[in-house]
């Protein structure tokens, strides 16, 4: 007997059959798309700023032709996945509804199902044949072609197996998938249990349960994630799918049992996703490994707490988002979400979009879940009530730090310390020389073109960005981090990024050593 989810996946089929014509019209475009992606992956953007500055390049021009295929390609696939209940595709574990009425069909069916099915295994062959794999939902085909393929072929009346060159090869963890996404096989899933914790085992096939390492003292220990700290673990495959997904997605999602959690960035989703992770004992310094399943039932418990935090504190009626006191509050989130220093130095709940650890204990993890949670809150009420907080994330409220007007902007960029002007032209890829430093000082009042050109070598250099001052007291390092962010206005939206990602790794320096 065709179920309901059986039906739906035949109209699903129904439907890629029809838009045939329409992709294949657009497959030049996918293609350019692609052979982008591969060459901004080739570059080392995190070594030498000439790669950086052509990864930006090459990025923006990605952004501006996916912004067409996501509205004209990718958008009404989605639509259709939702609107016929296929799969949940914003987790990377992708299970297609209709996996086990397919299987049920398999045992069950009478002579009337075999015509429906026989028409639409030829119209999923059709569409396979003529179209090559959109790999923006290269997860979902996948595990599509997974469940459907095994299906046909129980029904295919000759012995050639028509699905063959199109049969997906099981990967069994996320590094496997991305390798064979970066060399060009796209025809892959991922098992079912890709996210179970429990299938996370020693060499002994015990489980391996939640552990709290502690020191001699009773203290919690503490480990510096060394990989992370040092840029590696950003240079990975691994790093650049989950980052890929969270720019198109905005979070990576993280689906156990009844639990759902979002993670804002790629750096502490990489974290959950690895087995064994660079790290360094900060009490022995003795260097080891992690497992980042360890750390995620705390991250998920504490995410409950923040969804249930929000909803006690913040939740209010229908009447209130639309009557005389909807503005006082959408203002207070807002505070809240942007400015409030919930924690140390790092203002607002939105803060876990994007800092990240770099030293990891359970209590830090606890407060990542609980402020992500509570994030999440915030954004269905921002999707749910759209037009009453359509300028959010504006700062209208007098609130911003650098919400200077342009004419008082400009003249503060003419009074901008030597630090600044060095920090800046880093962030922007321009060079500062012997030769140009003092023309380009008197541009800002100063008269020492020398005094510029020794500081912007010394920015230059990541590790001195990026690393702690000496001594590294709280005072000097909140000084630090306040002139980095000092300069950010004044940047253009491409350098911004680069700057914002340092800043948030002297943010995260902080939070370990002084809270």
């Amino acid at each position: 007997m065709i179920t309901e989810r059986v039906q739906n996946l035949f109209d699903f089929i129904d439907f890629l059959h029809s838009q045939v014509g329409y992709l294949l019209s657009k497959q030049p475009l996918i293609d350019k798309v692609s052979e982008l992606e591969k060459k901004r992956y080739s570059l080392s953007a995190k070594k030498h700023y000439k790669d950086s500055i052509e990864y930006d390049k090459i990025k923006s021009d990605i952004d501006k032709r996916f912004v067409t295929i996501q509205k004209e390609v990718i958008m009404p696939i989605k639509d259709k996945i939702t609107e016929l209940d296929i799969a949940d595709i914003s987790t990377i574990n992708i299970n297609i509804n209709g996996h086990s009425d397919l299987l049920e069909l398999e045992k069950n069916f009478d002579k009337n199902d075999l015509k429906v099915i026989s028409i639409a295994k030829n119209k999923y062959l059709e569409f396979k044949t003529k179209i090559r794999f959109i790999h923006f939902l290269q997860l979902f085909f996948g595990n599509l072609d997974r469940d459907l393929i095994k299906f046909f072929d129980f029904f295919e009346d000759s012995s050639k197996n028509e699905f063959e060159a199109f049969e997906p090869a099981q990967i069994n963890d996320l590094p496997e998938a991305i390798e064979q996404f970066k060399q060009g096989n796209l025809n892959f899933y991922l098992p079912y249990d890709f996210l179970n914790p429990s299938k996370v085992t020693q060499d002994n096939l015990e489980v391996l349960p939640p552990q709290q390492p502690k020191t001699k003292s009773g203290k919690e220990t503490r480990f510096k994630l060394t990989s992370i700290v040092e840029g590696q673990a950003q240079t990975t495959q691994e790093y650049q799918g989950l980052k890929k997904q969270i720019d198109d997605n905005g979070c990576f999602n993280i689906h156990l049992g009844n639990h759902k959690v979002k993670v804002y960035t790629p750096e502490l989703a990489l974290i959950f996703v690895s087995k064994e992770l660079p790290a360094r004992n900060i009490d022995t310094g003795i260097a080891t490994t992690i497992n980042g399943w360890d750390y995620l039932k705390t991250y998920i418990e504490a995410y409950k707490e923040g969804e249930q935090y929000f909803e006690n504190e913040f939740k209010v009626s229908p009447n209130t988002l639309y009557g005389a006191n909807a503005g006082q509050y959408v203002s207070d989130i807002h505070s809240n979400f942007f400015h409030v220093k919930h924690t140390g130095v790092i203002e607002g709940w939105s803060y876990v979009k994007r800092n990240y650890l770099i030293t990891i204990t359970y209590q830090a993890v606890k407060e990542y879940g609980y402020y992500s949670g509570i994030v999440s809150k915030v954004e269905e009420l921002i999707e749910k009530y759209h037009q009453l907080f359509v300028t959010f994330d504006k700062c209208e409220y007098g609130l911003c730090k650098h919400n200077t007007p342009p004419k008082q902007a400009e003249k503060k960029s003419k009074g901008l310390k030597i630090d600044q002007i060095a920090i800046i032209y880093v962030y922007e890829g321009n060079q500062i020389t012997r030769e140009n430093g003092n023309e380009i000082a008197k541009q800002y009042n100063h008269n020492s073109g020398e005094k510029l050109f020794q500081r912007f070598t010394y920015f230059s250099s990541i590790a001195n960005r990026k690393g702690k001052p000496t001594p590294c007291t709280p005072t000097k390092l909140k000084n630090k981090i306040e002139l980095f962010e000092s300069i950010v206005p004044h940047l253009t939206d491409t350098a911004k990024q680069r700057a914002n990602d340092e800043i948030q790794i002297l943010k995260t320096i902080f939070e370990s050593e002084f809270q």
